[in-house]
């Protein structure tokens, strides 16, 4: 068997190279970007950006992408930028892979997500996202879910798990650190009308409609708060029922208060005990 020389390597190299290069610049950025919005629409979001462009080998780079629900406006996601990327190992497996990486609100992500399919856009089966620095006050979601302006640096981790794309059998966890921050209160609590931190460490896990605080711990100038229970998820997440428990240590004086939280996220019933 002859091999070829370093020479029929190098202009079989060039070919691609030069192959590549074509299709980069060649890329019909705007059909496909026409293309992606519309099949969006067949999935009740509205999917806008700046700019499209190819990424090597088997990827799409987007600019300022914006994606919300056409149902009720609310916005799922703003991305300065976003990189996406299928796993070449997806054209032989059954569930497909599509590596995620970019900056949104300040700050940066990176993760995979696994599709049953590409035929349509549907929600991901499993989700593996690592975040940073990411500020919490430029998320609109947030606000209208939990109806204040809550702000801080948040950076952490988010999985789950779901059967098929209907999200049956959805389970989740979510690790997430808030820095510098404050959450304001419906009520007044010790004069105080919002708590503020310095540090606040959150682990929470979903399954079968319910989220289970496994660990909330806020550490501010005003108070130590630790926090833990179930919140019973409904379809109208404002009024979904707390049952939460915990400690508030005071820093003025270091009084210990226990504590339960009961009522919805919409109207929390704090008590002593």
């Amino acid at each position: 068997m002859k091999i070829p020389s370093k020479k029929t390597f190098g202009f079989a190299l060039y070919a691609v190279v030069i192959t590549l290069v074509f299709l980069y610049l060649l890329f019909p950025s705007e059909i496909v970007q026409n293309r992606l919005e519309e099949a969006a629409v067949s999935a009740d979001l509205a999917v806008k950006m700046d700019a499209l462009r190819p990424s090597f080998p088997l990827g799409l780079r987007f600019k300022n992408l914006h994606v919300a629900s056409l149902a009720n406006g609310q916005t799922y996601l703003d991305s300065e930028s976003l990189t996406a990327q299928i796993s070449p190992l997806s054209f032989l497996q059954k569930n497909k892979k599509l590596g995620l990486g970019g900056k949104a609100y300040g700050g940066t992500f990176k993760g995979t997500l696994r599709f049953a399919s590409w035929e349509k856009i549907a929600s991901p089966l499993e989700a593996d996202v690592r975040f940073t620095d990411v500020d919490v006050t430029k998320m609109a979601f947030i606000r209208s879910w939990l109806a204040r302006n809550v702000t801080g640096k948040a950076s952490g981790r988010w999985t789950h798990k779901a059967s098929d794309i209907s999200g049956r059998d959805l389970s989740a966890t979510c690790d997430i650190t808030l820095k510098k921050g404050s959450f304001p209160l419906q009520e007044s609590f010790l004069g105080a009308t919002r708590i503020d931190f310095e540090n606040s460490d959150i682990r929470l896990q979903l399954k079968q409609g319910v989220i289970r605080v496994e660990k909330l711990r806020m550490v501010g100038p005003q108070m130590e708060c630790f926090l833990s229970g179930d919140i019973i998820r409904t379809d109208d997440v404002m009024q979904s029922a707390l049952n939460l428990k915990g400690e508030i240590i005071l820093a003025s004086n270091k009084t210990k208060l226990n504590v339960t939280i009961g009522g919805t996220l919409e109207n929390p019933l704090l008590r002593y005990l």
